[in-house]
């Protein structure tokens, strides 16, 4: 996949849209493309109706999404990232969850719900909140502890009519997400709702089945902030263009404010690619040892935290240099601005040591 297959004007639409937008959703126009170009699928295989990418890709395309709007690009990083549990399923469930064109996940790892044990299944309660996509979803993954065994995790999946949404996303920035809490209250599922990341079903040719989930996260989330951020900079040498007459009281500002944008940009450049050698570097690991190593692994984690820190480093200097101009809610170098902030708080670019499922996931 050399490039996705969005037009120019397609692209400005995206924005121009999600710019405006104040209802809190993804525009159905907005979706409807993404449908089309089967952007939620990248990583699902082909027999599935996906586009199969590899890790570098699919990680590729998810960074170019989110140069085109941080709303559009988080909104596919997480749907897309639901692409990856399709081996982990039988054929029948894997066809009936992701072959439709509409198909689309959404969830969360966060084990926040309880399992009780009852006649061969469980009675499934909790709420997990941050599930971006929640309105438009077709099915939802969630993790959830055994109460007789709180070391025991059930991971399954429900779909829309199982649960109720609480609309309370709201943040300084990705907006559109629709990223809210989902609840279930009492709902017995079986064993046919069970899946694990530890037991691949259906090993797809050239598919990313068995590719560490850990390291295959963060390196979708770090580069939905990548994305984000070359858009942040090339919005702001726009902006900066014109002022040369405006701050001609200060010529030394223009100079100096135009002179750091450049630098910045040639920095992140350089900053990206050594971080996508990593990814390259793991996914040729991966097809000679059907692994990533330990030592690849914690390199992972390590870059992921110190890149999207020098991303924030970043998108703050410049910010202070542009002026009033940009604190303008309603302007595009605003809520870039605010979609960036909220991306990079997101936990698996931090360097906690996470104690829940994630961690236990076959590595």
């Amino acid at each position: 996949m050399a490039a996705l297959n969005i037009r120019e004007e397609e692209t400005s639409t995206i924005r121009a849209l999600l710019l405006k937008n104040k209802t809190g959703r993804i525009p159905a126009e907005i979706l409807n493309l993404i449908y089309k170009n089967k952007l939620f699928k990248l990583f699902v295989p082909q027999e599935y109706n996906g586009l199969n990418l590899t890790v570098p890709e699919g990680i590729k395309a998810i960074e170019e999404c989110s140069a085109i709007d941080g709303d559009f690009g988080w909104a596919i990083c997480i749907g897309a990232g639901g692409g990856y549990f399709a081996p982990y399923f039988e054929k029948e469930t894997a066809v009936r969850l992701f072959n439709n064109q509409n198909a689309v996940v959404a969830g969360s790892g966060n084990p926040t719900g309880t399992a009780t044990p009852l006649n061969n299944g469980w009675i499934i309660s909790g709420k997990w909140r941050f599930c971006s996509g929640a309105e438009y979803a077709s099915v939802f993954t969630f993790n959830a502890l055994e109460d007789a065994d709180p070391d025991k995790v059930i991971t399954f999946f429900a779909f829309p009519g199982e649960v109720s949404i609480s609309k309370d996303w709201n943040t300084l920035g990705l907006q559109n997400t629709e990223s809210h809490t989902i609840e279930i209250k009492e709902f017995f599922i079986t064993k046919e709702r069970i899946f694990s990341l530890n037991e691949i079903i259906i090993n797809f040719k050239d598919n990313i089945a068995g590719y560490p989930f850990l390291p295959f996260a963060k390196f979708s989330f770090a580069f939905v902030v990548s994305g984000i951020l070359n858009h942040f900079l090339e919005v702001a040498a726009e902006l900066v263009e014109p002022k040369q007459i405006i701050w001609n009281r200060y010529p030394e500002r223009f100079i100096r404010t135009e002179n750091l944008i450049i630098e910045y940009q040639k920095e992140h450049e350089e900053n990206r690619d050594k971080y996508f050698k990593l990814v390259s570097q793991s996914w040729q690991e991966f097809l000679i040892l059907n692994t990533v190593t330990k030592d690849t692994e914690e390199e992972i984690i390590s870059f992921t935290t110190s890149f999207t820190k020098k991303c924030m480093d970043i998108s703050t200097k410049v910010m202070f240099e542009l002026g009033i101009s940009a604190q303008d809610k309603d302007s595009a170098i605003n809520k870039i601005w605010r979609d960036l902030w909220t991306a990079s708080q997101h936990v698996l670019l931090k360097d906690y040591n996470l104690n829940y499922p994630l961690h236990r996931l076959k590595s």
